[in-house]
């Protein structure tokens, strides 16, 4: 089987990070193109961790290279970034999997909780990333729009139960998080000080993952739950627990 080619643009941060060391394993995947936005270093510089491991130029990320280098490319960048560089790469024949939020959600959705969308043609194609759910529909797309961390641990532990869960009663899903999960840029909450020996919880009610579990959960059970949504932040590198 040929390896499909395969491009990672965002690669300076933690989910970039991961998604190489998943990759550079890989049996079908070939890593042809490792992008930041500013480029210029060497991958086991952006990551030390990497060196020994595999090593390549981090390239600023330029459209016309990706297209030359890539069938498929992984957007591990923040909203509203990634939808610039996807249309294109569409448009192109280059498949895409966006990692962040660009794609995930129905356009009222997302203009009202992140910001005015920039590629409405493209995003009735995107199949949403959750295997579970739609193992088939991501076997034939050109677009999969990953899902959310907490929707994940969250769509997980409710789907099998929707058709059994009157949807007049309301659903409470406390959600802990460990520190990656805010992503690389630092932030009062997640200094060592304030994260250490603690827990808190944050943006209750008000999280932008609750209406991406809403509008999920109802595709896939036809039923309007009332999600009362609650993350937490804990004094963990990484995981998730979830409890509904």
């Amino acid at each position: 089987m040929t390896a499909t080619r395969v491009g990672i643009i965002g690669a300076s941060g933690y989910t970039g990070l991961e998604l190489i060391k998943i990759l550079v394993t890989h049996p079908f995947f070939d890593i042809t193109y490792i992008a930041t936005t500013t480029g210029g270093i060497d991958l086991d510089v952006l990551h030390p961790c990497m060196k020994g491991v595999f090593n390549c130029a981090v390239d600023k990320a330029d459209t016309d290279e990706i297209i030359k280098k890539c069938d498929l490319v992984f957007l591990a960048l923040p909203h509203q970034a990634s939808m610039g560089f996807a249309k294109g790469l569409l448009n192109a024949g280059v498949k895409v999997v966006d990692l962040s939020a660009d794609y995930r959600l129905d356009v009222d959705t997302y203009e009202k909780y992140y910001c005015a969308h920039e590629d409405k043609d493209h995003l009735d194609e995107a199949v949403y990333g959750l295997p579970e759910l739609y193992r088939e529909e991501i076997k034939k797309a050109s677009l999969v729009a990953n899902p959310g961390c907490y929707p994940t641990a969250s769509i997980l532990a409710l789907a099998p139960f929707t058709k059994y869960i009157d949807e007049s009663f309301p659903i409470f899903i406390d959600a802990k998080s460990g520190v990656t999960g805010a992503g690389k840029k630092c932030s009062d909450s997640t200094h060592f000080v304030s994260i250490n020996e603690n827990i808190f919880a944050y943006k209750v009610f008000n999280h932008r993952h609750e209406p991406e579990i809403k509008e999920k959960l109802f595709k896939q059970s036809k039923k309007e739950f009332d999600i009362n949504f609650v993350p937490h932040l804990i004094p963990a590198t990484r995981g998730e627990l979830i409890k509904r």
